[in-house]
């Protein structure tokens, strides 16, 4: 029974690393998406997450267009 509940463990300690590391390449291009706006002297006004759209080649692209406004 205890070999069952170490492997039931070990998943989960597995999926909760993924989710971290998913959650950190998302907020790495959203940082990286806010840094280009600023260097463009733009910024955005509403970023949330209905606003991140993902690419096929799984980056992270700040949506909302009309949103942005120059400074």
């Amino acid at each position: 029974m205890t070999s069952y509940l170490d492997l039931l463990l070990l998943l989960l300690l597995l999926l909760l690393v993924l989710a971290a590391l998913g959650i950190a390449c998302v907020m790495r291009d959203c940082l990286f998406g806010i840094a280009y706006l600023h260097e463009s002297k733009k910024i955005h006004r509403d970023i949330k997450g209905g606003n991140l759209l993902f690419t096929d080649q799984g980056t992270i692209k700040l949506g909302e267009a009309p949103f942005r406004l120059l400074l």
